[in-house]
């Protein structure tokens, strides 16, 4: 389904926006300051691999990841660690967010089938929604460990595994052309 461009401007202003005007209020005040310290962000596992029905959302994700990564290369000689957090599904209010949609975007698009496709059109795993405690323990491990990433939903291998050997087969046929 098409999205407006006001559709992607709200979301990707919250979800991608909002970590990069974090990042543009803390990361000065960090460098500032003595000691080690960590930045944790907000990415998901629509942020790792590509799921259908929710593109703009996933493209927001994909962009936390990627920013996070580059902000951990950039700041590791500063003493700041970066972490990105790849959740899949939590026990928050995320789908009822249609409560913070400006009333000039109208009604979303997103639907609870669209949900349900990106969670595999399938029943739900019985590990997706999980409490946010069990989130919160899951960041606080990563940030001691200064992971780069912190992964909650580990039925969620295989489709990464996928994604990533679908780049290496695209390397494999980088190498087979120069030969």
């Amino acid at each position: 389904e098409t999205r407006t461009s006001k559709d992607w401007s709200w979301v990707l202003g919250v979800n991608l926006w909002g970590v990069i005007h974090g990042v543009l209020a803390f990361v000065p005040r960090m460098l500032a300051q003595p000691g080690e310290k960590q930045i944790v962000n907000t990415g998901s596992m629509a942020g790792l691999v590509a799921a259908p029905g929710v593109g703009v959302y996933g493209t927001a994700k994909f962009g936390v990841v990627g920013l996070s990564e580059h902000l951990r290369r950039d700041l590791a000689g500063h003493d700041i660690g970066v972490s990105v957090l790849c959740p899949g599904g939590v026990q928050t209010k995320i789908l009822h967010s249609e409560r913070n949609r400006p009333p000039d975007l109208g009604t979303s698009k997103v639907s609870r089938e669209d949900v349900q496709l990106m969670m595999g059109a399938g029943p739900i795993h019985p590990d997706e929604m999980q409490p946010a405690e069990v989130i919160a323990a899951a960041v606080v491990d990563g940030i001691r460990a200064n992971d780069a990433f912190i992964v909650t939903h580990s039925h969620y291998r295989a489709a990464v595994e996928a994604r990533h050997a679908e780049l290496m087969r695209a390397f494999d046929k980088a190498d087979a052309r120069k030969r």
